[in-house]
C-alpha cells in the first residue's frame, strides 16, 4: 500500500515509496555510501552522513544495470575490499564494487531471475554469500557457484528468505523459507532438514530470525496466512501440531531483532497491511 496522509515522504531524490532495502558502504566509490533499494524505482545512492549529510539521492544506473525491482542489498567485505550484491525481482543478481557483475538465468548463473534475499557466511573465514530465489538456493564461494533445489532435500524450490545464523557455541547454520515451510542445514553440509511446514497453507515464509538470549533460542517466523509465529525451546524439534500463535490473524511479512531506546533488544514484526508489531 502506498504511504497515506501523514505518513514519511520518501527519502530526497527516491521516486519510489516502496522501499525494500539499505545498506551502507564504506569504500565503494572511495567513500562512505548510503544504498536505497525500491521495488519499482530501482536502486539509489548518495554520500553517506557525516560525509555530504542531507545529499539527496541519485539513480544508481550504471551501463549493464536495468533492475527495477530491488529485493535486497548486500554489502560483503573481504580484507579491505567491498562488493555491493544487489537481489532483484525480475533481472538476477549483480555485484558491484566500481565494475558490475551480473548473474541471470539461462546462462548458466541462476535457476530463476527472481532473487528474493541475501544469507552471508563466513566458514574458515572464507566469505560465502546465499541468495534465494524462485527456482532454487545460490551459493558463492571462492569465485564458484552451487544450486540447491528439491535434489538436497529442500521442501520446494521456490524460496522466499533464507537466514544464517551463528550458534552460541560457533556453529553455523543456514534457515530457509519456502513457500511449503521451513528447512535448516549447517552451512558446509548439503542436505538440508525439515522443520516446519508453517507457510504452506498461503504463499510461503518470507522472514525468518533466529534470537540467542536469557539463555535460550527463539525461531521466528513470519509466513503469509500464518502470521508471526514464535518456537523457544533451547533445542531445534519440528514444530507441533498446536502451536501459540502471535498475530495470526494478519500476514506476516517481516520479522527483526532491533535495539530499542532503552537499550533493550526487542522484536518487530510487519504485515502485508503494512502494521507493525512489537
Amino acid at each position: 500500500e502506498r504511504p497515506g496522509p501523514g505518513a514519511e515522504e520518501a527519502p530526497a531524490g527516491v521516486e519510489a515509496p516502496e522501499v525494500f532495502a539499505v545498506a551502507r558502504s564504506e569504500t565503494i566509490g572511495g567513500a562512505p555510501r548510503e544504498w536505497i533499494g525500491t521495488f519499482e524505482g530501482g536502486l539509489y545512492v548518495r554520500a553517506a552522513a557525516g560525509d555530504g549529510a542531507g545529499a539527496r539521492f541519485e539513480r544508481f544506473a550504471p551501463p549493464g544495470f536495468d533492475a527495477s525491482r530491488i529485493r535486497d542489498l548486500r554489502v560483503v567485505r573481504d580484507g579491505g575490499r567491498e562488493v555491493l550484491w544487489i537481489a532483484s525481482y525480475g533481472s538476477g543478481v549483480y555485484r558491484w564494487d566500481g565494475r558490475l557483475a551480473h548473474d541471470r538465468a539461462g546462462d548458466g548463473g541462476l535457476p530463476s531471475n527472481l532473487a528474493y534475499e541475501f544469507a552471508e557466511a563466513r566458514p574458515g573465514g572464507v566469505p560465502e554469500v546465499w541468495v534465494a530465489t524462485k527456482a532454487g538456493l545460490v551459493r558463492w564461494r571462492g569465485g564458484r557457484r552451487a544450486t540447491y533445489d528439491r535434489d538436497s532435500a529442500l521442501l520446494r524450490d521456490s524460496l522466499r528468505s533464507v537466514h544464517r545464523w551463528r550458534s552460541p557455541d560457533g556453529v553455523e547454520v543456514l534457515w530457509l523459507g519456502s513457500e511449503e515451510g521451513v528447512g535448516r542445514a549447517l552451512v558446509n553440509e548439503d542436505a538440508f532438514h525439515v522443520v516446519s511446514t508453517l507457510g504452506a497453507s498461503g504463499n510461503g515464509v518470507w522472514s525468518i530470525m533466529v534470537d540467542a538470549r536469557d539463555g535460550r533460542e527463539h525461531l521466528w517466523l513470519a509466513a503469509a496466512f500464518d502470521g508471526v509465529q514464535r518456537y523457544a525451546a533451547g533445542r531445534w524439534p519440528a514444530w507441533p501440531q498446536t502451536r501459540r500463535s502471535i498475530g495470526s490473524n494478519v500476514g506476516g511479512r517481516l520479522v527483526k531483532r532491533l535495539v530499542g531506546a532503552d537499550g533493550a533488544p526487542e522484536v518487530v514484526a510487519g504485515s502485508w497491511g503494512g502494521a507493525l508489531f512489537r
